[in-house]
This record gives structure tokens, C-alpha cells and sequence, in this order.
């Protein structure tokens, strides 16, 4: 594995070997994209993963979203909520894609 951080190179080989598409990464600059292309293996920023998996699967993303809302009990969370706690988390993006495909919500 390339790369300096002895944790990095794990979760390369962790990925590699499990067979992984993506690794998923605030870091990205700590995980080489070139190497890890040679085992099929993209590195890409939370954002931008979950906003191609909005694209790919609204109607799951949102059932998972409606999932955990409906747990959310201390304190009670609504969908809307827990896009505009994501939001604050980082993915801003799909926060906002996310909230402009729940039902009847309006930006």
C-alpha cells in the first residue's frame, strides 16, 4: 500500500480486500486515487457520495432518511431535521438535494 499514515494504508488494504467501489473520505489527499485505481477502487468526499446515491436511489435515500427520523425519539427528529443536522455535519449538498425531494417541503 502507498501512502504514509499506517491507518490510511489499512483502510486502503481493508477496501481493496473487501472488494469495495469507493472509499469514502474527508482525507481524500491522504488516500492516492491513481494507485487505488488499479483495484477499481475510488476515492471520493461524503458530499459527493451521498448526493450521487440521492441520484441513484432517491426513493431508498429518503425511505432510510424517513427510517431514521421515525427513530429519533430524544429528542424527536424529523426528516427535515436530521437533512439540516447533515447539513451542519458537512454535506451541504446533499442536504439540500435531499430537502428539495422530501413531500411537501419547499425551499
Amino acid at each position: 500500500m502507498e501512502g504514509d499514515d499506517p491507518d490510511d494504508r489499512y483502510h486502503m488494504a481493508a477496501a481493496i480486500a473487501g472488494g469495495a467501489q469507493s472509499l469514502v473520505t474527508w482525507n481524500r489527499g491522504d488516500f492516492p486515487a491513481g494507485f487505488l485505481a488499479r483495484f477499481g477502487l475510488t476515492v471520493t468526499d461524503p458530499d459527493t457520495y451521498l448526493c450521487s446515491l440521492l441520484s441513484q436511489s432517491s426513493h431508498e435515500v429518503l425511505a432510510v432518511l424517513a427510517r431514521m427520523s421515525a427513530g429519533k425519539r430524544r429528542p424527536p427528529m424529523t426528516v427535515i431535521d436530521i437533512l439540516q443536522a447533515l447539513e451542519r455535519a458537512g454535506v451541504p449538498v446533499f442536504a439540500r438535494r435531499a430537502r428539495s425531494r422530501v413531500p411537501g417541503h419547499s425551499e
